[in-house]
Formats: structure tokens, sequence, C-alpha cells
């Protein structure tokens, strides 16, 4: 079914249809962008409404997940680089990929993640947003958005922005929830990603469409998953197993936030039985993990684009 709706992305108008069987999701056969219909019910949640999650199981998660980003982006950091983080929460990866660069920076703006990272951890980090940020033109070697450009009202703008704030022959490193991932094949518009205050989708054909608009040329492309060797067994089989589009189930009006999600089993006592299962089965997530990476079938994307 088409819709007499421009493309949110492009702006393009004549190629335009319902995602699915969705009746809030919106694709464009142009750009190949899948973009939300439905109003958040706070542009400002990240503010307002969202409660962050300090809790120790939390971060530990967290630090495995910016070791892994690091490597995965290592060969195009340098010693005397300079590097932005867009989004940078409590500053686990700025904390970590300083020791492998000249200078850091981040922008967050959630103010108790930007005061962790300024006060706790010793950071530069700035507290707003993309369109207020004042960084000087040219300044930067490396810019990272790991789960933002998902988020934005206007990638368009914000990319102008960023780019400015960018030396020529810069790298950008965006990461962003892969649409066209099994996971999101196989559950459509039940897919847990596919969220109110996710206003785009992309898929590899979108990201590098959108990133050549804004004179970016990708150099590479990475499937991965957030705790790379660490996802459940069962998700990890499904994601090797599953191949077409086969299920659709109607979703309701998801819009949960961190601070609906309830806290996991991190926060439980460790039974003997837990423990031992625990050590056994990081072994094979691992492995598991790294196939699932191997074979490009992880749920996110991370694109790595230089500026020309």
């Amino acid at each position: 079914m088409s819709s007499d709706k421009a493309c949110a992305l492009c702006n393009s108008g004549s190629v335009i249809q319902f995602y699915e069987k969705s009746t809030y999701l919106l694709k464009c056969n142009h750009c190949g962008v899948v973009f939300e219909t439905r109003d958040y019910f706070d542009k400002n949640h990240h503010e307002n409404e969202w409660v962050p999650h300090l809790d120790e199981g939390k971060l530990n998660s967290r630090k495995r997940n910016v070791k892994q980003r690091t490597e995965l982006i290592a060969p195009y950091l340098k010693k005397d680089s300079s590097l932005l983080d867009i989004g940078c929460g409590e500053g686990l990866f700025l904390q970590y990929v300083n020791k492998f660069v000249g200078s850091v920076a981040g922008l967050e703006p959630t103010k108790i993640y930007a005061n962790y990272a300024h006060e706790t951890l010793q950071l530069d980090v700035r507290q707003g947003m993309i369109e207020t940020a004042d960084f000087n033109a040219e300044c930067f070697d490396v810019i990272t958005l790991f789960h933002v450009l998902e988020h934005l009202y206007n990638p368009n703008s914000a990319l102008d922005r960023i780019r400015s704030w960018l030396k020529p022959g810069g790298f950008l490193v965006i990461e962003v929830p892969n649409i066209e991932s099994p996971t999101a094949r196989y559950k459509r518009d039940n897919w847990d990603l596919i969220i109110p205050m996710h206003r785009f989708h992309f898929s590899p054909k979108s990201i590098r469409f959108f990133l050549g608009q804004h004179n970016f040329v990708v150099v590479k492309e990475l499937s991965r998953d957030f705790d790379q060797y660490r996802t459940g067994v069962g998700k990890n089989i499904r994601k090797l197993l599953f191949s077409g589009r086969q299920r659709h189930i109607t979703a309701s009006l998801k819009t949960k936030s961190p601070s609906s999600v309830t806290t996991s089993s991190n926060n439980k006592p460790l039974t003997l039985y837990r423990k031992a299962k625990k050590v056994f089965e990081l072994p094979l997530k691992a492995f598991m993990g790294l196939i699932v990476h191997k074979c490009k079938r992880s749920d996110y994307l991370l694109v790595i684009a230089k500026k020309f």
C-alpha cells in the first residue's frame, strides 16, 4: 500500500509505501529508509523522561561493548587523533578509547550521564544537543555516533553540523539497528527495536544513500551485536538459521524507554547452579557470537565513512 507522504530522509514523495503490514511505519523505495509516523511523547525525553541505569551490571556490560567497538575501529585511530563521541552516555567508551588517541571529547544530552562522565571519569564531556553544540569547525579527526542517528528528528541537518566539525579526510563512525537483520525480518513491526523513540530505521542501502548525500564515502561496513560475544544461544541460533520473511505480529504502540525496562537478572543473587551455568555458557556464547559476526547476521550495523 502506498502513501502520499514524502520521505522524511531524502524527501522523495512518489515511492513511499507502508512497511510490511504496518500502519505507522513507512518505507521509501528510493533511499530504502523506514521511518516512524507516530509522535514520541516527549522530544526532550533525554532530560525529562529518561531514567539512566548506572548499576554495576550495566556498566560491566557496557565496558565489554566499548572494548569491542574500539577494536573494530582501531585501524582508523592514531596516537595524535582527536575524537568526539556524540551521545557518549556515561563516558565509558571515551575513557577506554582515550588510551589510543591524542584527545577525546563528548556530547551527551542526559544530565546524569554527562555529570558522571565529567565529574567521576574526569572527561571533557558537554551536556547538550547536536543542534546547539558549538564545537570549532574541522577540529576532530574522528566522530562517533553509537545509536544516536535513529533517534534524531532531522538527521540531515544534524549530519551537516557534524560534518562541519570533522577535518577533511576525517572518519565518521555510525552504529544503528539494522532493519534488514534476520531478527528484524523475522519479527517485522514487532521487533523490539521498533519503538517511537527510534524515528528512523536504517539498512546497508539506506545508510549508504544517506551518507553519500552528505559527501561521505563508506570505507567499512560491519554487522555486530551490542555485547558481541555474550548474546543468548537461542537468539544466535535463530539469527543463523532464519533467512526469509515468514512471520507477522500486529504490534501495539510501544513507548518503552530505559526507565520502563525492568532491571536484568544481574541484580539477582547468583546461586551455585547459575554461577556454573554462566561459566559453561560463556565459551559457547563467544563461539556462536563470532560465527554470527562473521556471517554478518547480527542486529546492528556499524559503518565507517570518510569525509571528502
